[in-house]
């Protein structure tokens, strides 16, 4: 990877007006709804509340899905520019490599510096670091918090990964409003087509449910089903991936 290019780009987006007003608005929305979780639950501890806040999804497609995909659409815009340094790259497969990589890599920066803002935020309505159960699961809620970051930072990847493809294969406006009406999809989050698997548990394919889960008979349960849902979703992503560069007329098209 061209670090120096990563660091271009980074600085890049960092520095945009747009970056300005969606991070002011990551910060709102957190406040916002710490608000009113710490008013009608008091009791919440640091923990308590970070996780009740990976529940509601505003803070979560906002914070964790929309503002990568901003971050991903911008990068892609300047790397295309870039003709001189696409150039270089010689074939179409180093090309979507490198290209996924500085998104990637971007994305993974901006989801660190949103968890650390949420951390500071978190200090403002008490600093109570004491650890207890999480729901009706035998795990801690700071175990199953640091779990849902992995989890929800690992799907807006893949997310990620295949509108950059779809970018090659469809164009930007089109997959732009495809992510949009799927965000809105799991906001909504209606009634989806299940199949009961071998363990008569209700499993289900849609990405809505592995973002804003629902409570499960146990945590072993949810994480089983995750991690399945997840494999098959990362094989897609690569059959996706495989498949683009036969899409590029040549690089840099």
């Amino acid at each position: 990877m061209n670090y120096r290019y990563l660091k271009d780009n980074l600085h890049y987006f960092l520095s945009t007006p747009l970056f300005k007003v969606l991070y002011v608005i990551a910060i709102i929305i957190p406040l916002s709804v710490m608000y009113g979780n710490k008013m009608s639950m008091p009791d919440l501890t640091y923990i308590g509340l970070f996780c009740s806040l990976i529940e509601n999804p505003s803070f979560v497609l906002y914070s964790l899905f929309f503002i990568p995909l901003v971050a991903s659409t911008s990068i892609y815009l300047r790397f295309e520019k870039n003709r001189f340094h696409i150039l270089r790259l010689k074939n179409k497969k180093n090309y979507l490599k490198t290209l996924l990589g500085q998104v990637l890599s971007v994305n993974s920066f901006l989801f660190l510096v949103l968890v650390m803002t949420t951390m500071i935020e978190l200090n403002l309505f008490g600093t109570d670091f004491s650890i207890s159960n999480y729901s009706d699961y035998n795990v801690s809620n700071l175990f199953y918090l640091i779990y849902s970051l992995f989890r929800l930072h690992f799907i807006s990847q893949l997310f990620i990964i295949l509108s950059i493809c779809f970018f090659k294969i469809l164009n930007p406006t089109v997959t732009i409003v495809m992510n949009i009406v799927t965000y809105l999809l799991v906001y909504m989050q209606g009634n989806f087509i299940t199949f009961e698997s071998i363990l008569k548990k209700s499993m289900s394919f849609w990405v809505g449910k592995y973002i804003m889960t629902d409570t499960y008979d146990s945590f072993l349960q949810e994480f089983q089903f995750t991690i399945l849902f997840l494999v098959l979703f990362l094989f897609g992503t690569i059959v996706i991936v495989c498949l683009t560069p036969k899409c590029i007329k040549e690089v840099g098209q």
